[in-house]
């Protein structure tokens, strides 16, 4: 993109290979890479704790019933 932009094309012209204009905005002023996605963060670290602590008192506890514990949790 930054190519055909430095070959004199507009941004408003890139609009129409199939692109949102913030998209190709973003991509221009190197706020995002093309090809490369936000990492989004991990919704298990708040309970990483607790399920190991847990694991460690009882070993055979079944997966659905430690779901169950960490979903009353929030």
């Amino acid at each position: 993109m930054l190519c055909v932009v430095r070959a004199g094309r507009s941004q408003r012209s890139l609009v129409n290979l199939g692109r949102d204009r913030k998209t190709i905005r973003a991509h221009l002023n190197g706020e995002n890479v093309p090809g490369e996605r936000r990492q989004s963060p991990d919704a298990f670290v708040p309970y990483s704790v607790y399920c190991q602590q847990r694991l460690a008192d009882a070993p055979h506890l079944w997966t659905s019933t430690l779901f169950d514990e960490i979903a009353g949790l929030g």
